[in-house]
Order: C-alpha cells, then sequence, then structure tokens
C-alpha cells in the first residue's frame, strides 16, 4: 500500500519487467522504472525510466555513493539523478568513489561527506561538503567527521561524529548549521543519539541510564 505521510509532490518508485525482442530463445528483460507524483489529487500518471540508463556495472555494484533517494523533488537511484517530469536521467555532480550522500537541504543545496574505506577504517573520516546542482562547493567544515547524519525531512539539523579518544566505543556527536557548516553545539560523548520533538536524547548505555539533553533543535 501508500504510505498515508508522503508529502506533497512526492514521489513513489515502481520497478517491472517487460519482455523484449523474442527472437532469442530467452527473450531478454528489461527493467522499467515507474515514477509517480504524489499530489492532492492522488497519483500522477507514471514516468517511464529504463534500467539502460544504468551500465550493468552500476545495477550490480555493491554499493553507492547515493541510491534510492532523492534531493529536492528528484529521486536519485544508483548515483544518476531522475528528472521527475521528463524520465532523463544524468550523473549525479560529484565524485561518486570519493564522496557520500547525505541528502538535499533543499532543491539546490546537497550535502556530501568524504568518505572512502581507507579513512573509515583509519579513524580519521572526512569533512562533510555542501554543493549545489552543478556540483560547486558552496561551503565545507574546517574539521572532519567519522560519520554524519541528516534527514531531509529535518533540513535544519546536521550531526557530524567524531571519535571519542577515551571511548573505543563512543562517539563525540555535534550540531552542525546546513547553511554554514559552522558547529552549533557540541554534545557529550555518547553511545546513541536519538532526535525528539524539542531536542535530543544523548544515550549512555554504559553507565545503564540515558540523559536528556535539550539543544533546542
Amino acid at each position: 500500500g501508500i504510505p498515508q505521510q508522503l508529502p506533497q509532490n512526492a514521489i513513489l518508485f515502481n520497478s517491472s519487467h517487460i519482455s523484449g525482442d523474442e527472437i532469442e530463445p530467452l527473450p531478454q528483460k528489461i527493467a522499467i522504472h515507474h515514477l509517480y507524483s504524489l499530489t492532492e489529487s492522488g497519483l500522477s500518471d507514471p514516468i517511464e525510466v529504463k534500467s539502460s540508463n544504468w551500465t550493468d556495472e552500476e545495477r550490480h555494484s555493491s554499493g553507492s555513493s547515493a541510491d534510492r533517494t532523492w534531493w529536492g523533488d528528484s529521486p536519485i537511484l544508483r548515483n544518476k539523478i531522475i528528472d521527475p517530469r521528463s524520465g532523463d536521467v544524468s550523473p549525479v555532480p560529484w565524485d561518486t568513489s570519493t564522496y557520500k550522500y547525505l541528502g538535499g537541504v533543499d532543491n539546490d543545496t546537497g550535502l556530501l561527506q568524504k568518505s572512502s574505506p581507507t579513512s573509515q577504517h583509519s579513524g580519521v573520516g572526512g569533512p562533510i561538503t555542501a554543493i549545489d546542482r552543478q556540483g560547486k562547493e558552496l561551503w565545507s567544515t574546517p574539521d572532519s567527521y567519522l560519520d554524519a547524519f541528516f534527514d531531509p525531512a529535518q533540513p535544519d539539523i546536521l550531526i557530524g561524529y567524531q571519535k571519542d579518544t577515551s571511548d573505543d566505543f563512543a562517539s563525540v556527536p555535534h550540531l552542525l548549521s546546513t547553511t554554514t557548516g559552522e558547529t552549533v553545539a557540541a554534545l557529550p560523548s555518547s553511545n546513541a543519539l536519538f532526535l525528539a520533538t524539542d531536542g535530543v536524547v544523548i544515550g549512555l548505555f554504559r553507565f545503564g541510564g540515558v540523559v536528556r539533553c535539550s539543544v533546542g533543535v
């Protein structure tokens, strides 16, 4: 079924298969992605996007910088941005081997984190960068982060995690501005962090308890 809490103008994906030319004993099957815009009156007519826009390597790759996500009103599937009006497909405007996509602050600004297997294992991480639709850098954090959290449904909240040098099992979360990348607040070192309507909840499970830390988000 269709989720009841989807925002207006949301895009729904559906994939199916059609049989190709049956000259060969086993007809080739071509995957079709259907995009439906969700409006106040219901679902729009589907836009068809053929999987031939992706190479075999892209379709079968075990990892992608951005996959099954979106930027503004544009869906992203395996490092390709899909125009929801025409179905045209174009590569994302960043180096997919160097950056992972965190999400879109709005239709014009996307967030990336510089990340690679080497940086993750070394405990160094990388900076967080904002770009425009052409891939031009808008700002970048001066510090590096092991990991980051961003939810486009809450575009004013960006959390970067740095290693806690005193505890191998904990990290230090930082609230960052999504417009400048500046640090808004450094939160207590924790094992877990939960978003609440009026702030965040810091989990200190190594002490058998939870500490509430309201930061006015």
